[in-house]
């Protein structure tokens, strides 16, 4: 396992609470903290010292919330009866009830706080993950000339893309849990490609798929593998009753692609000043 693996697994959660707030949320971590031991290999509460990696700190005081951050915690809020009016800022989520949690929430809990990318789903070759500042290397060698006829790649402002990554894993991700994503190579860890939505632009009221593979993993199924799990992914976790997916009309291999998998295909319309072949994803 390399340590970027390592990072990502939680292993633990600390509830940090003030002496004086701990009477007001006692009986509660006595029903949570058991059910939490299920699902983690440690919970602590009010531990002297506190070991960073793998653990997601849950607590129920702002300014300790902030104390913590700015010392590199993964940390989110915990409100409980006692501290109702307790105005938290600058977190991702607030966490009730947290006995309720199970392991992939905490996990999707502690890699928002810890500012690590989220998995979305596996395939039996790839990984969907969201995206990172330093994957743009990697992005960039998925734009060969073929694919330059249909897609546009990142500029070669290497800080203005970054920028640009940046502010999308807060401004996207983290609103609407969903976007663009890359794809892993289980076997090499490689990026080898990008899949997943766009959300509506102009008068449009819909979002988009859209994927994009690597040269040399082209006519490998790796399209077909990612995209039959993004559809399962939209219907079972997403809950999204309308996604549309657009193609040039020129553009054969996405095509045949489509109707191999039974996509509802719509007709011709005008996507990004284009006139573009447009599906439903089924």
């Amino acid at each position: 396992m390399n340590e970027t693996e390592e990072q990502n697994i939680l292993r633990r959660i600390v509830f940090r609470i003030p002496e004086n707030y701990l009477p007001l949320c006692n009986n509660e971590l006595k029903t949570a903290v058991p059910l939490l031991r299920e699902e983690v290999e440690e919970v602590q509460v009010n531990p002297a010292q506190i070991e960073k990696r793998g653990t997601l700190v849950l607590c129920d005081s702002a300014a300790l919330c902030d104390e913590l951050k700015a010392q590199g915690y993964a940390v989110e809020g915990y409100l409980h009866k006692g501290n109702e009016a307790e105005k938290f800022h600058g977190l991702d989520y607030l966490v009730s009830n947290p006995g309720d949690l199970d392991r992939e929430t905490l996990i999707k809990l502690y890699q928002r706080a810890a500012d690590l990318p989220w998995t979305i789903l596996e395939t039996e070759r790839c990984t969907l993950r969201e995206m990172t500042e330093d994957d743009l290397p990697s992005i960039r060698k998925l734009y060969d000339e073929k694919a330059r006829q249909f897609l546009t790649p990142p500029s070669e402002d290497t800080e203005m893309e970054r920028k640009i990554i940046h502010a999308y894993r807060y401004n996207v991700y983290r609103f609407y849990g969903f976007g663009m994503w890359v794809i892993e190579d289980r076997k090499s860890g490689e990026i080898i490609g990008r899949a997943g939505f766009d959300l509506p632009s102009g008068d449009e009221k819909d979002i988009s798929y859209g994927y994009i593979i690597r040269s040399d993993m082209r006519r490998k199924g790796i399209a077909r593998e990612i995209t039959e799990a993004v559809a399962r992914y939209v219907r079972d976790v997403l809950g999204i009753d309308r996604v549309m997916i657009y193609t040039d009309q020129d553009n054969q291999p996405s095509i045949a692609l489509l109707h191999s998998l039974h996509m509802e295909k719509i007709g011709i319309c005008m996507h990004e000043g284009r006139e573009m072949l447009c599906y439903r994803m089924s």
